[in-house]
């Protein structure tokens, strides 16, 4: 969801029922599209599709490259936000998040249509590395960062290691040795280093700072 310098509220992505007695106020659909009411005696109102009617706003997933109102998500975490701008959005518009219990990287266009970015569908694990990101297996993925080259970096948080995604969409890791959990390595080769459930990255002056969480450290990586 979204919120404007107005304080307006709007869902952008996900797919939801609104529960309302009455027609939903401002920014409970997207700009432009009025709720419509449910069949009776409901009392509910839907975005879009009144098909929608008899799903709740549950976790789940629907497929690819739909419209974004009309897909569903599994609690999706971590906004990249572009390092010029500091909003959740790169320098085209689009919008990156984890589709985290999906165990997917998604992208919100400015057309509002989801697309897969990386990871198999609803299942976990770790495989891909060095071919394309849509073939890989992630678990867990949570935060992201996105490089001024277009490189997106993905905190694996089951897989105990942060990976990229190279603008030609080819998958590497660059810290930790996914599958294991540890602590070690630090002086020597990232990716020859043990790391416990990394949540949280972040991007400053060419260096990768990572939230080395079950070990209760930071760490970073010189890019």
């Amino acid at each position: 969801r979204k919120i404007d310098t107005a304080g307006t509220i709007t869902r952008l992505a996900g797919r939801c029922v609104i529960d309302a007695p009455a027609p939903a106020g401002p920014g409970a659909c997207a700009a432009g599209v009025e709720p419509t009411p449910c069949p009776s005696p409901s009392g509910k109102f839907t975005c879009g599709n009144p098909a929608t009617c008899g799903l709740p706003c549950t976790p789940g997933y629907s497929g690819d490259d739909g419209p974004a109102l009309e897909v569903r998500m599994g609690q999706p975490f971590g906004q990249s936000a572009d390092p010029a701008g500091r909003i959740a959005v790169d320098r085209a518009g689009n919008i990156f998040f984890a589709d985290t219990a999906n165990h997917l990287i998604r992208k919100l266009d400015t057309g509002g249509i989801v697309h897969r970015v990386a990871g198999t569908p609803m299942q976990f694990g770790y495989a891909g590395d060095g071919g394309p990101a849509l073939q890989a297996k992630l678990s867990n993925p949570v935060d992201l960062a996105l490089a001024d080259d277009g490189t997106l970096y993905i905190a694996d948080v089951y897989n105990h290691c942060v990976r990229a995604i190279a603008p030609d969409q080819t998958i590497t890791t660059v810290a930790g040795i996914c599958g294991q959990s540890g602590y070690s390595g630090d002086g020597g080769p990232p990716t020859e280093a043990l790391l416990k459930r990394p949540y949280g990255i972040e991007l400053a002056g060419g260096v990768l700072y990572i939230a080395d969480t079950g070990n209760h450290a930071i760490r970073s990586i010189k890019l």
